[in-house]
């Protein structure tokens, strides 16, 4: 039977699934906007390559007075808005699948955490209610944050590809430099639609794992964060993982962030025995310990060699940011807001060794050399040799 920690991480799997299909079709959706805006942009290039050919240099005051201009403009933000209220239903629907699914999982994880019942003891668990559900959801409604901020997605495409075509005619690109501008221009549109649509959905999923331990408060006490512990996983989420919240606290979780919330059970307070539970189990940051060393330089980044010098923790990298209409989002801190320096340390000073002193040839033994001795004693001790006269 998988633990509470292997089900997050099926249910995890499976929700990002469901979002790279989701994707997958916006992307396909924007193609055929992206080829509407690219022949109004054709059409407008055509006429400074008239100008250019009839003898006028084009200017980027004579590229404002275009009319075709004004027609591409109108054009982007009447694409980009169809496009952005497309992605908006998307949304709706992701959302209440996300928020349905969500209560279903809830239910398995609190399953999970509590282990095997005693015999004879039955639990049964509250349902996420209709109120809970259409609150998740009503953040993407007219004049919601959410809303605006799509409602907006034309207006910045508009802009975007304008100020590309002027900085064109400005620096004379060539035609395939302009066509990678303006190709840049409309992506960042995609991409920020993309990172709004999976951004909500994994938030109405939250918050429906949220509202359904709220549900059932008198078995769940608090909520774990727990991320995916990956090589990707930032180092803020890391540093999150294993904290824990009370059930009126919604996740702070940045933009695309995948962690999810594990219940807490205090099996003590239902009377249950002790047995499998996510209390006292491996935080985030003790499981970052037994990283590679080369693991945790891709993750903190810049912030490795103050890590490793002892100068900062990992809890030190988490910041929050509060938004009047999102609320708090934690993000990862720089090292430059940490006041941490990125150099390596200098290695220490080695001595460099002494050369050996050349090898010197063998001195001779010294050859022994007779006595001098005086002539008048060699003299004295002839005569005194028996039968030499004196």
């Amino acid at each position: 039977m998988p633990d509470i920690y292997d089900l997050a991480d099926q249910f995890r799997d499976r929700l990002l699934r469901h979002e790279r299909e989701a994707a997958s079709q916006m992307v396909r959706r924007y193609a055929g906007v992206y080829r509407r805006i690219q022949d109004e942009v054709s059409k407008t290039l055509d006429e400074l390559d008239a100008d250019l050919a009839a003898g006028e240099s084009p200017s980027v005051a004579k590229l404002l007075q275009l009319q075709r201009l004004q027609q591409l403009q109108v054009q982007v933000r009447r694409e980009v808005g169809q496009f952005a209220a497309w992605v908006e239903e998307q949304i709706q629907v992701g959302q209440t699948w996300a928020v349905d699914v969500a209560a279903a999982d809830a239910e398995r994880l609190m399953r999970a955490a509590i282990g095997r019942m005693p015999p004879g003891v039955f639990m049964s668990f509250n349902r996420l209610n209709r109120a809970a559900t259409a609150r998740i959801i009503a953040a993407v409604q007219d004049e919601s944050p959410l809303a605006r901020l799509l409602d907006s997605l034309g207006a910045r495409a508009a802009e975007l590809i304008k100020q590309e075509l002027v900085n064109a005619v400005a620096l004379g690109w060539g035609a395939r430099r302009t066509a990678q501008a303006i190709r840049e221009a409309s992506g960042e549109t995609l991409t920020r639609a993309l990172r709004i649509a999976r951004t909500e959905t994994l938030r109405a999923y939250r918050e429906g794992t949220r509202e359904t331990y709220k549900a059932n408060s008198d078995i769940v006490g608090e909520w774990e964060w727990r991320s995916a512990r990956q090589v990707r996983t930032c180092a803020a989420c890391w540093a999150m993982d294993g904290r824990r919240f009370p059930l009126d606290v919604p996740m702070s979780e940045h933009p695309n962030g995948r962690c999810m919330q594990l219940p807490v059970i205090d099996r003590e307070k239902l009377g249950l025995p002790p047995g499998t539970s996510n209390r006292g189990a491996e935080t985030g940051a003790q499981a970052f310990e037994r990283m590679s060393e080369a693991d945790k330089k891709r993750i903190l980044g810049a912030k490795y060699e103050a890590y490793k010098r002892g100068e900062i923790m990992l809890a030190d990298v988490v910041g929050t940011r509060h938004s009047e209409d999102w609320g708090d989002t934690i993000f990862e801190r720089s090292a430059r807001a940490l006041g941490v320096s990125t150099a390596r340390p200098a290695p220490d000073p080695v001595a460099e060794p002494r050369p050996e002193p050349a090898p010197q040839p063998p001195v001779p033994e010294p050859v022994p050399v007779a006595a001098v001795v005086p002539v008048s004693r060699a003299i004295l001790d002839k005569t005194a040799e028996p039968g030499v006269a004196r």
